[in-house]
């Protein structure tokens, strides 16, 4: 899609909640949503205030910064995506972060984040992380090693080499025929 094909989208019916140590990272994020139509944006100083909030009420997107303290960002990831709601679980985060190594950026995306997005925030990146969540959502993959939105970015429909998922293959965990079809959102996945 060019970015003269883009549509605007509406955030208008979904509850954000941005969870920043920083007063000033806060009211941006909060600006910046509310100029692209959100009008529930929740905050948090910290993930413990963050999970808090995720118990209280309906979340739809979680954004929240790397680097807080008690409970960090990728902390809080983890905790969220043990979480024994599958809706709260299955939350879209976008992973907040200075230090945005290739390095860094792996391990977010291997705690479960599905975006990643680097200090200073460009509003159109903001934008573009957002778009990619609700536009092209990915396969969420709950398997013993990791939970959450599925790595890998390809089209499969285009991809030609092996069929190594057990979902693929047609069988559950266990070998038997599976009994749902593998578009299911809550993927099963080999470790």
């Amino acid at each position: 899609m060019s970015k003269h094909d883009r549509h605007l989208l509406d955030l208008s019916s979904l509850t954000i909640l941005v969870a920043d140590d920083n007063d000033v990272m806060r009211s941006t994020f909060k600006q910046l949503l509310r100029t692209y139509g959100a009008r529930k944006i929740f905050e948090a100083h910290e993930g413990a205030e963050a999970l808090q909030q995720i118990e209280e009420r309906a979340i739809d997107i979680l954004i929240t910064n790397w680097d807080m303290r008690p409970i960090d960002g990728i902390e809080t990831v983890r905790i969220l995506r043990r979480h024994p709601v599958a809706e709260k679980q299955m939350m879209p985060v976008i992973m907040v972060s200075a230090h945005s190594t290739p390095r860094n950026v792996r391990y977010a995306r291997d705690c479960g984040v599905n975006e990643f997005l680097t200090k200073p925030v460009a509003p159109i990146d903001l934008y573009l992380r957002l778009e990619e969540i609700i536009l092209r959502p990915r396969a969420f993959i709950k398997c013993p090693s990791y939970i959450g939105p599925d790595r890998h970015r390809h089209d499969g429909r285009r991809y030609s080499g092996p069929k190594r998922r057990v979902q693929d293959q047609g069988k559950g965990q266990n070998g038997e025929t599976a009994a749902e079809p593998a578009s299911k959102p809550a993927k099963e996945a080999s470790a």
